[in-house]
C-alpha cells in the first residue's frame, strides 16, 4: 500500500546495483545486471527486506557513504626519493607566497639543483625553469607565480648530492 520512490544508487560487491527508497520503506530494490540494456538488467523491485523496528521503517533513503573498493591499485608515490641532508636548514620566505620565493641562509654550489614538487609529487618547476645561482651564500629567489594556489615542496640537491626539502604555500 505505500508509493515506493526510487531515490540513492549505490554499486555493491557483489556487481549489483542497489536503489534505496525515500520515505520509510523498508526494501531495497535491486539491479541485479546493471551491465545489460533494458529489462534485462533484471531489476526487481523490493528485493531486498530490511526488517522494521516497532512497526517503523528503518531504512530512510540513503546509503551510506562507503568507497568504491573497485577502483584498482593506487599509485601512492610522492615522486621523490629518500632525502641526505646535509648540516644547513633550508629556509624560505615569505611562506605563504605570491610571485616570488626566496630561499635564504643556504650555501648553493654552482650545480645546485633547485626543484618544485606539488604535493602529490608531480614535478611543477625543473632546474631549466629555475635560473642557476649566481653567488656563494645568501638569498635566491625562484619566480613561482605561474603555480596554481596550494601547497608545494622545494628540494635542492647540491653537487655532493646533499638534499634539502621545505613545504611552501603558493596562494
Amino acid at each position: 500500500g505505500n508509493q515506493t520512490w526510487f531515490f540513492q544508487m549505490k554499486n555493491g560487491i557483489d556487481n549489483k546495483t542497489y536503489v534505496s527508497c525515500y520515505g520509510g520503506n523498508s526494501y531495497i530494490h535491486v539491479i541485479n545486471q546493471p551491465d545489460s540494456l533494458g529489462i534485462a538488467c533484471d531489476f526487481v523491485q523490493k528485493q531486498l527486506y530490511l526488517g522494521s523496528i516497532l512497526n517503523g521503517h528503518i531504512q530512510y533513503g540513503s546509503f551510506p557513504n562507503t568507497p568504491n573498493y573497485k577502483l584498482g591499485a593506487i599509485n601512492c608515490n610522492v615522486g621523490m626519493e629518500k632525502v641526505t641532508m646535509n648540516d644547513e636548514r633550508l629556509t624560505v620566505y615569505p611562506n605563504p607566497c605570491e610571485d616570488k620565493l626566496s630561499i635564504i641562509g643556504y650555501q648553493f654550489s654552482v650545480n645546485t639543483k633547485v626543484e618544485v614538487f606539488d604535493i602529490l609529487g608531480q614535478l611543477k618547476l625543473n632546474p631549466a625553469a629555475i635560473p642557476p645561482y649566481q653567488g656563494s651564500k645568501g638569498d635566491f629567489t625562484i619566480d613561482v607565480h605561474g603555480l596554481a594556489a596550494g601547497i608545494y615542496i622545494l628540494k635542492t640537491t647540491d653537487d655532493k648530492g646533499y638534499q634539502q626539502v621545505v613545504k611552501f604555500v603558493k596562494e
